[in-house]
């Protein structure tokens, strides 16, 4: 599959669960922090993009990129303290897809 396929996909798949933007989406969009994505919305999100694309999830730990929907004494703690969350791109996605795994901080 060449890239600007893969990509085109994704891109498909943010617009099937989140909707058309305004902006163009980027392989430098951010899910959570452009597109809103956290809780239940961001794991949904996630699993289709893994089953979509045969990407292996198991070294994936969801905590490290998304906060909980709503309120939670833990993020707003772990905000408070200087926690941050690793965003991810739809490069990053596009990356994995390519390596059939989760390839993100290697």
């Amino acid at each position: 599959m060449n890239n600007e396929l893969i990509f085109n996909q994704i891109v498909d798949l943010v617009i099937k669960h989140r909707g058309r933007y305004k902006r163009n989406l980027t392989r430098d969009t951010r899910l959570s922090e452009d597109l809103g994505m956290s809780g239940d919305d961001a794991g949904e999100f996630i699993q289709d993009f893994a089953r979509s694309f045969n990407v292996d999830l198991s070294e994936f730990n969801f905590d490290n990129y998304f906060a909980n929907e709503g309120f939670n004494l833990f993020s707003f703690i772990y905000s408070i303290i200087g926690g941050d969350y690793q965003p991810i791109t739809i490069g990053d996605l596009e990356k994995s897809a390519k390596n059939g795994k989760w390839i993100k901080g290697r």
